[in-house]
């Protein structure tokens, strides 16, 4: 009897541990970042996410066609005289102890109905403050992580209309949700994941080093095609 009732607590403890464990296993999944960082996500998930933007930023139409920056309350004042200005979200993040401007714009996307958009990040900017180079953001930020994908292909583009020579890594993308929400009509080529790095310099891919000064770095939804360019093997470069 004694050794029966010694089995049923064993038995009891073993069925709290593995609950246990497995709320921890739950928990730890949740708090993990998703591959696709903050794309596809509304601005109340945003909002839920970061709190309220720091700033606003929308264009200055002025002569120099500048960039203006307000803090929300801000722009509650003035947005009624600005109508057809939605503005970029603005986000201040300290991140391995440095600072970056998370700056998320918002597409609208038409899966409930063509005349009832939900708006979604489609692309956003991570500017960092001060100088910083490609192995801390390949170290650092989440979005960095997506330069180690084994499956990621890497190349030094120009773009027209392009400040420089960029780099541009395409990663597969596992997410349904991102090709259901952007992809265009008759859209040829897989969507993937396009991380877009700028660097204070010009580079090329035989002087492009893991010291080498970032200026920006891009995250958006794209299409697995070929760009014209050098390639570039990230493995070499951030070894």
């Amino acid at each position: 009897m004694m050794y029966k009732q010694r089995s049923i607590q064993w038995l009891a403890i073993l069925v709290a541990a593995v609950f246990f464990w497995s709320g921890c296993l739950e928990t730890l999944a949740a708090a993990a970042p998703e591959e696709k960082g903050f794309l596809s996500m509304t601005p109340s998930e945003i909002y839920k996410e970061l709190g309220e933007p720091h700033y606003i930023r929308v264009i200055d139409y002025g002569a120099g066609v500048r960039y203006a920056y307000f803090t929300p309350d801000e722009w509650a004042r003035i947005a009624d005289m600005a109508p057809l200005e939605q503005g970029d979200d603005v986000y201040v993040r300290t991140i391995g102890g440095i600072t970056w401007q998370y700056h998320f714009s918002y597409t609208p996307t038409y899966l409930e109905g063509r005349f009832a958009p939900k708006y979604r990040v489609k692309d956003y900017i991570i500017y960092p403050e001060g100088t910083v180079s490609l192995s801390q953001v390949a170290g650092t930020l989440p979005e960095g992580q997506l330069l180690h994908n084994a499956d990621a292909v890497a190349s030094i583009v120009n773009r027209e209309g392009g400040y420089g020579p960029i780099l541009v890594v395409k990663i597969p993308a596992d997410s349904r949700d991102l090709e259901q929400e952007f992809r265009r009509f008759r859209e040829r080529g897989a969507t993937c994941l396009e991380l877009e790095i700028g660097f204070s310099d010009r580079i090329t891919a035989a002087t492009l080093k893991a010291d080498t000064a970032v200026s920006y770095i891009a995250l958006r939804v794209g299409v697995w095609q070929t760009e014209d360019g050098n390639p570039v093997n990230l493995q070499t470069v951030l070894k």
